[in-house]
């Protein structure tokens, strides 16, 4: 009998699904108490997250395309 070698899973889907929790811990946040400063610097990291995001997803697309995932 063999030993069965498995790969590690990648970390791709796990730590999306870790952020998308992460995120979803926010959806409820009250943002009264955030300072101009907070929010300007907010908005900053959130618009340079949904662009790591967007380029992410454009990858998955095409590596999907290239192993014919639906």
């Amino acid at each position: 009998m063999s030993a069965s070698r498995h790969a590690p899973p990648h970390p791709v889907p796990g730590l999306l699904a870790r952020t998308g929790d992460n995120v979803a811990a926010l959806r409820d946040a009250w943002l009264v108490n955030l300072s101009a400063d907070e929010t300007g610097r907010a908005l900053i990291e959130a618009d340079r997250l949904q662009s790591q995001l967007t380029e992410l997803q454009a990858r998955l697309a095409a590596h999907a395309d290239a192993v014919d995932t639906v």
